[in-house]
């Protein structure tokens, strides 16, 4: 399908303006410059009850001017407006569905197995394109010039759309995907895209995965095609308090990062592997000591002091740093707040020891 031009979608909401609501990007010819056609690319599009964000989302998508887009969005179950939203620009869908909640990734991998294009994507629904952003990457996937898949950079917004940051992606070097553990590298989601070769050797997002699916098929990716970057950027990406990214705990993200880790552990040295061994019990124990104190409101002591035993307990060493000297102290002399809570009772304020 050739992206509509803006007077045939619906119009925006009042009050808004700028892309994607009142500009578009040019329509392009209908060959590329070397007379070629130019490649399908699909986009999947995941969403669960973010009904104010996926018309941005989509506008972005359908006001690219591309002459052959496949947009294809699943619905996970969403319980607020979602569907009437999507429902507003069915015509220039090439489909959508509403599903029982079955998470993110499956979401992800219903769209990309219905697609029939050249090259694949997925954009989240609090996420955008960059105008321009499909033209920039026909020209760069090339399977016969060993370019499979590619990303660039992200602008970074805040809730209301305001520019806050700007998400520079860094190329790894061979070899070096696995390295999380040291931030040498990043990636960012949005940007990313990839031709069907990858699909077809690489397989679909694991669905296990519920946080870090994404890092996960780039590590699976790396193991066959080499990573290419776009000096430009391509997408925006929404940093907002209901992004999942900034919901989650953190006992519940990296056993998904040590899965990882452990699945290519064999693809690493022996040295290395010790030493991303080591990397890896140093990040655990200094998640269990930070969720320790996120969860401190509803901590008793007793549970407290257990968070605080297995943070040292996994990487003994840091008994010598000054943070973990200081929770162990307090978990040794301290009160949680839950246990001062009982303390005080209707008795108003009563001096007690306690952590911070």
């Amino acid at each position: 399908m050739r992206c509509p031009t803006l007077q045939k979608l619906p119009p925006p909401p009042e009050g808004k303006s700028g892309w994607p609501w009142t500009e578009g990007t040019p329509r392009l010819p209908e060959k590329m410059p070397g007379g070629s056609p130019w490649p399908r690319i699909t986009v999947s599009t995941p969403n669960y009850n973010f009904e104010d964000f996926i018309e941005e989302t989509i506008r972005s998508v359908l006001l690219q001017g591309y002459p052959d887009l496949e947009y294809i969005i699943t619905d996970d179950g969403s319980t607020d407006g979602s569907a009437e939203v999507i429902r507003k620009y069915e015509p220039w869908l090439a489909h959508w569905e509403t599903q029982e909640n079955r998470g993110q990734s499956h979401a992800i991998n219903q769209g990309w197995r219905r697609g029939s294009g050249d090259i694949f994507a997925y954009l989240n629904s609090d996420d955008c394109l960059k105008p321009g952003a499909l033209a920039a990457v026909a020209g760069v996937v090339n399977p016969a010039g060993g370019r499979h898949i590619v990303f660039g950079d992200c602008d970074v917004v805040d809730e209301k759309g305001k520019k806050i940051g700007y998400c520079r992606g860094r190329l790894p070097r061979p070899g070096d995907l696995l390295k999380y553990w040291e931030h040498d590298f990043t990636i960012p989601q949005p940007s990313v895209f990839f031709h069907r070769d990858v699909l077809e050797r690489v397989g679909y997002l694991d669905e296990t995965f519920h946080y870090v699916m994404d890092y996960d098929y780039w590590v699976r990716v790396s193991a066959h095609y080499p990573f290419h970057y776009v000096n430009q950027a391509l997408a925006i990406m929404r940093d907002h308090s209901r992004a999942k990214t900034s919901t989650v705990m953190y006992e519940l993200l990296e056993p998904e990062w040590f899965r990882i880790l452990k699945k290519n552990r064999k693809r690493l040295p022996p040295t290395i592997r010790l030493r991303y061994y080591l990397l890896a019990r140093n990040y655990r124990s200094r998640v269990l000591r930070i969720n320790a104190y996120a969860c401190r409101e509803n901590l008793t002591l007793r549970q407290f002091r257990g968070k605080i035993f297995l943070s040292l307990g996994a990487n003994p060493f840091n008994v010598f740093n000054h943070k973990y000297l200081s929770a162990l102290f307090r978990a040794l002399a301290g009160h949680s707040r839950a246990d001062q809570v009982k303390l005080l009772g209707k008795r108003g304020r009563r001096r007690s020891p306690s952590f911070k």
